[in-house]
């Protein structure tokens, strides 16, 4: 076991245990995975945005072009949000769907139980992994 192995192994243990809640999701390995529980997580807070239309595949990719940043500096720019708040305002596919204002994430509930808190493992990806996990510690937060 590496010493980063060592250190990841035991940040889990720390933030699943005791106070904390964080849910180690295992089931979560590749880069689809994350993204299809993102946009599960998504469409399940902003159902009053979303008028029972899920989104589409292509508002999909939208809304990741979106926040997929090319630096962790600018991934951490864009989380931080106005009020504490980060939202996307999206344009619906179908015009005659009004737009959504998606709430991706609310700073402040962050400590609160209801907030969707999980904590995943590293990817079975092998091309640049250092670009994977912070794609995965900016959904995250």
């Amino acid at each position: 076991m590496t010493l980063e192995s060592q250190l990841e192994d035991n940040l889990i243990a720390q933030l699943t245990q005791d106070v904390h809640q964080w849910k180690f999701r295992d089931d979560l390995r590749t880069v689809d995975q994350l993204w299809d529980n993102f946009f599960r997580i998504l469409e399940s807070n902003n159902k009053d945005q979303l008028n029972d239309h899920p989104l589409t595949p292509n508002e999909k990719m939208t809304v990741r072009t979106a926040i997929v940043k090319p630096t962790f500096y600018r991934a951490t720019e864009f989380m931080v949000g106005a009020n504490r708040q980060v939202r996307y305002h999206l344009r619906r596919e179908d015009s005659s769907i009004p737009d959504a204002d998606l709430l991706i994430l609310d700073i402040p509930t962050l400590r609160v139980e209801t907030q969707f808190m999980k904590l995943y493992t590293r990817f079975s990806y092998r091309r640049r992994p250092r670009l994977i996990k912070t794609v995965v510690s900016t959904l995250v937060c």
